[in-house]
């Protein structure tokens, strides 16, 4: 029997499932297109969008391009690309930039621009060529099933300008078309007619079936029509490109990709709607293609790696153009690093995390690493095709509900601004893997424990910001899938989704969750200071309010006041009353600038009115003019009624309560008016508020309902998530609505809630006044006290010199330098009393260690000497520097170095040191005393605390740390034993903004 050797035949629709059948959305296809930009060694990639009859986009780089050679061999060859190797020497860098691993693996990445619309012009220029090369394709071609692969021919143009690759669209064009409707000639070949016929049948086929609806509903046009007339109607312009390096001449070298009639998904970027999910999918997508998390200063992790790829996306609409996205806008790692809560190291082969973490604004361990082992029942792979290698993992969130954040108001809700940059990504040498990190892909997880503890297991994969870093050196079993769904289903994979989940876990337990032990002992504080710092801005927004409205009044009167006084005291003058019946006139009169005395009035007065004196003062004179005026006049009238006596005095009075009446009915009906106003516009807020929080449930319950639908969680869970959701809203409408009922009953009892706010703040700035100057008296004390001493000597000196007179005349010339040595120490310690001043003006100056410790030196000299101490400055403290106000720094060190004094002063050591150095960029105190007994050290800093067994009052370590304070500055008392520089006690002040030179 024969054998016969036969090869596949394939199928033109066989690309179209390796193409546009395999990428999930258009912005995976535009990341796989950018993915072989960089691969090109391009700088800068860029999508315009141009909306008209059809959807243009456009897809440009500036990578080393493609020669004609290039496009035969190399681009419409599938599957054999130009990444065969993957080492230096296979495939050298270009224009000076650092080698790049190739980030596509199979081969078909090009193919994904199919998925952007059916109609390609591609243009490339190679610096190697002087020439452009172009081609055109039309990728429903590939839909055909009865068409070869063999039979579709791609029609390339080569020229030596851009302007002449225009010309040569229509004989492109009409080549493309050759693919549907082929032209034979008489002198054609038996092989070309042979192609032509089965090209004809193709399309009679498939135009056949399509029609009947084989393929799914019937179009209106026939698919071989359809593609005949996009190609004759396309709309290819210079336009299209102009931003294109190599069209604006700023480059000889790179790829343009114009996509004619592209995919509607592309028309959300036009939308005006922020809320769009079609808009927000492709910035959720794309925005953080290079990893954005890297740390430049640092440079440490290996597994990251910084790109040099910028990368922008542009809509042109009827001219106007605007930037949707770019490698310029969104999360960067200085944004991140200042959440509250950071999570960061790597995973070694074994499994182990070694990292920093930071939880709610403080790094635990000092700052230094901390290991997180792996799971007990993990193996690591081994195996060459199996094993997985090291990445790295960076973390970073803030808390849900403000009330438990660390964070301001202002970067709370700063933070939250990036929502749609949340998720876990992983990034592979720098660039994005899809499509992990985005919203509907739930790789580790992290929703689906959520769904049972959200408090527990706490990260929220839509407030995480984060990634997984890996090198395609250190991990080459982690490979992409065909469709770029996520990596292949492998051991390496498997592992790696392991040991994050286990990481994620572990972290939430220990450090960030519910049952964190340091959630628990830090949340409470942190609850109890967002509250009254709720309520102090509280206070201040309505001070803030009533002095604007004071303002406002206090313009307004002073504005028509005076015209008003001119006006009354003319109308005064008029009147001279000659009979009784005069007398209402008068009366009324009289009322009426009363009234006007009344309405005058401007309330709510601040304690303190600042620049708004002078016109207070203004105020005050008009109304004590006006005030003049009807006492004078109230006085004429008495008298005038006590010598007219009419007839009828009860009916002048009945006249005067008519009006009185009528005055306080009109002033009543207009508050009255303005207050429904107001409680029509809060009636109204009110609704809105309640028809809102009355969804807010059913809004966050639809996600759980689907999953259950779906049968990714069972109904346990699903329970268990929706209650956890119902305790958290009710919680908030809690704090809303009882805290606004609470102010409605205060309402309801005359209780003036905004003069006791105005009034509590009034108080609260008096304190902070007398407590300023309370500070300021108690330093100067601190000084005299610790002047005593030493002015005690000088006097004795003086003294022994003075009593030595009458009987030492012949050594008078001693007694003399007795006198001026004691005159002069004297005067030079009073001279320490200038800068501990706080009255008066407070100056801030750059104050260094130098000049600190040559006053210690000045202040403490002559004590050091007596009591045998060695005073000692590092060379790096007397290179630091900060700049801050002296009558508050110098106070600082003089306590901090009295302290010490007095210790080793009644220590037994013999050897007494005191040494200020720099440890960690902190200064450091410290001496070889006795130290601080582990009991005392949180009473430290308190106010009268002393353990001094006599002339101390405990106020000196209060007032240090008040003093830093005022500054943003921080003290605390060093207990670990590596950041001691003696071994007694020792201080460590970090200094905000301080320098440190080397």
């Amino acid at each position: 029997m024969a054998i016969e050797s036969r090869p596949f035949s394939t199928r033109a629709r066989t690309l179209d499932h390796l193409g546009r059948e395999q990428i999930a959305d258009v912005p995976t296809a535009i990341s796989e297109l950018w993915k072989n930009a960089y691969d090109a060694y391009a700088t800068e990639v860029k999508l315009s969008v141009f909306e008209g009859n059809k959807l243009v986009a456009s897809l440009f780089d500036d990578g080393h391009g493609m020669t004609k050679d290039d496009i035969v061999e190399k681009w419409l060859v599938i599957g054999t690309d130009t990444k065969l190797s993957d080492d230096k020497d296979g495939s050298p860098p270009y224009f000076g930039l650092n080698y790049r691993p190739k980030q596509g693996q199979k081969g078909i990445g090009r193919l994904s621009s199919a998925h952007l619309g059916p109609l390609l012009l591609l243009i490339s220029k190679s610096e190697d060529s002087s020439n452009f090369v172009a081609l055109m394709i039309d990728w429903r071609i590939f839909e055909n099933p009865f068409l070869f692969l063999s039979d579709v021919v791609t029609p390339i143009t080569e020229a030596p300008s851009l302007s002449e690759v225009f010309e040569e669209l229509p004989s492109l064009i009409k080549a493309l078309q050759a693919n549907v409707t082929p032209q034979v000639g008489k002198n054609a070949s038996d092989h070309e007619s042979a192609r032509a016929a089965r090209i004809l049948e193709a399309w009679k086929l498939f135009d056949s079936a399509t029609m009947d609806g084989l393929y799914g509903p019937a179009p209106e046009t026939k698919p071989s029509l359809h593609v005949v007339q996009t190609a004759a109607e396309a709309e290819f312009k210079d336009a299209q490109i102009e931003d294109w390096p190599v069209a604006s001449g700023s480059k000889d070298h790179g790829t343009a990709l114009i996509v004619y009639d592209a995919n509607q998904e592309l028309q959300a970027l036009f939308s005006k709607d922020d809320e769009d999910d079609d808009k927000n999918r492709f910035i959720q997508t794309l925005s953080g293609f290079v990893d954005p998390y890297i740390d430049t200063e640092d440079g440490t992790d290996q597994n990251a790696e910084d790109v040099d790829l910028t990368y922008s996306v542009e809509t042109s609409s009827s001219g106007h153009r605007k930037i949707i996205l770019s490698s310029d806008i969104g999360l960067t790692r200085d944004v991140t690093d200042e959440m509250e809560h950071v999570l960061e190291g790597t995973i070694d082969t074994e499994g182990n995390f070694l990292g920093t973490i930071k939880v709610f604004g403080k790094w635990l361990n000092e700052g230094k690493p901390i290991e997180i082992p792996a799971p007990s029942d993990f193996s690591a792979p081994t195996g060459q095709k199996t094993k997985l290698g090291p990445f790295s993992i960076y973390l970073a969130t803030f808390e849900q509900v403000k009330s438990n954040s660390t964070h301001t108001d202002d970067d709370f809700a700063f933070f939250g601004r990036f929502n749609r940059f949340s998720g876990l990504r992983i990034y592979r040498n720098g660039l994005r893997v899809m499509p992990y990190g985005r919203t509907d892909n739930d790789f580790f997880e992290i929703e689906s424990r959520r769904s049972t503890s959200a408090g527990r297991h706490y990260w929220n994969d839509r407030r995480m910001f984060g990634r997984i870093a890996i090198q395609r050196q250190r991990n080459p079993n982690l490979r992409d899938k065909a469709g770029r769904e996520g990596f292949i289903v492998n051991s390496a994979s498997r592992a790696l989704k392991k040991l994050v989940i286990h990481l994620l876990t572990k972290s939430a337990y220990d450090y960030f969750g519910s049952n964190s032990p340091i959630r628990k002992e830090e949340l409470p504080e942190i609850q109890r200071k967002n509250a009254e710092k709720k309520a102090a801005d509280a206070k201040k927004k309505l001070a803030a309010h009533q002095r604007r409205t004071f303002r406002s009044n206090l313009r307004r009167v002073n504005n028509e006041l005076p015209d008003k006084v001119q006006a009354a005291r003319a109308n005064f003058d008029k009147v001279i009353l000659q009979s009784a019946d005069e007398i209402p006139a008068a009366q009324e009169l009289l009322e009426e600038s009363r009234q006007l005395l009344t309405e005058s009035r401007v309330p709510g007065r601040p304690k303190e009115l600042r620049n708004l004196e002078h016109e207070y003062a203004e105020y005050q004179h008009t109304v004590g003019e006006l005030r003049n005026l009807v006492e004078e006049f109230a006085a004429k009238l008495e008298n005038w009624m006590e010598t007219l006596e009419p007839q009828a005095p009860e009916d002048i009075i009945e006249q005067q309560l008519r009006r009185h009446q009528g005055s306080l009915h009109s002033r009543v009906s207009k508050w009255s008016r303005r207050i429904k106003d107001l409680q029509g516009e809060e009636i109204s807020r009110v609704q809105d508020l309640v028809r809102e929080r009355n969804k807010i449930l059913n809004e966050l319950a639809q996600p759980i309902i689907t999953r259950l639908k779906a049968e990714q969680i069972g109904l346990n869970e699903a329970s268990k998530s929706l209650n956890n959701i119902w305790q958290t809203i009710e919680h908030e409408n809690q704090d809303i609505f009882e805290n606004y009922i609470l102010a409605l009953e205060s309402l309801k009892e005359s209780i003036d809630l905004q003069t006791i706010a105005v009034m509590g703040e009034q108080e609260n700035a008096e304190l902070r006044v007398e407590l300023d100057r309370l500070n300021a008296l108690a330093q100067l004390g601190i000084a005299i006290e610790i002047l005593g001493h030493e002015l005690q000597t000088y006097e004795n000196m003086i003294g022994r010199g003075l009593s030595a007179l009458p009987t030492e005349l012949r050594e008078a010339k001693n007694v003399g330098k007795l006198i001026e040595a004691g005159y002069t120490g004297l005067t030079q310690q009073l001279r320490f009393l200038t800068p501990l001043q706080l009255s008066g003006e407070r100056s801030s100056r750059k104050i260094t260690g130098t000049e600190i410790s040559e006053y210690l030196e000045d202040f403490f000299g002559k004590i050091f000497d007596k009591a045998g101490i060695e005073f000692d400055t590092t060379e790096k403290f007397l290179n630091f520097s900060v700049r801050g106000q002296p009558a508050r720094l110098l106070p600082v060190f003089i306590n901090l170095v009295n302290n010490s004094q007095y210790w080793l002063s009644h220590a037994i050591e013999t050897e007494k040191k005191i040494t200020i150095d720099v440890v960690d960029d902190e200064v450091v105190v410290a001496d070889n005393g006795p130290g601080v007994n582990d009991l005392d050290v949180e009473k430290l800093f308190s106010l009268f605390f002393t353990k001094k067994i006599s002339g101390g009052r405990g106020i000196g370590l209060y007032l240090c740390k008040a003093n830093l304070a005022a500054g943003f500055h921080e003290i605390s008392y060093v207990t670990n034993e590596d950041r001691k520089v003696l071994s007694g006690a020792n201080f460590s002040i970090k200094f905000k903004n301080a320098e440190f030179e080397t």
